[in-house]
């Protein structure tokens, strides 16, 4: 669990699209402080208006918690927006086929 969660922030930073979508669930939910939405479609289409809107976006991961019994892992990360930096717990939740069907973002 450990490599897919680094593969997707990993993939998040560099603005990947395409690897987003091979990691999401096709019923894949965002929640966040602005949004709850439901679907690849329209999660990538979120993900997409992020990207445009910073110019550089990059992840530290500070720590990785997992619960197995539930298939899920919560993420305390620091997030660059450009020169702005956010503290963030993500919460992501897998389905058997080892795809993101949920995330929970919170502002720390």
């Amino acid at each position: 669990m450990e490599k897919l969660i680094k593969q997707y922030f990993k993939a998040f930073s560099k603005k990947d699209i395409i690897a987003l979508s091979q990691m999401f669930s096709n019923n894949i939910e965002l929640i966040d402080w602005t949004v709850r939405i439901r679907s690849k479609t329209k999660v990538l289409k979120f993900n997409k208006k992020i990207f445009k809107s910073f110019k550089k976006i990059s992840v530290k991961i500070d720590e990785i918690f997992y619960n197995k019994k539930n298939k899920s892992a919560s993420c305390k990360i620091l997030v660059k927006l450009n020169s702005k930096s956010i503290k963030v717990i993500d919460l992501l939740y897998f389905d058997k086929n080892k795809k993101i069907i949920k995330i929970l973002a919170y502002l720390q």
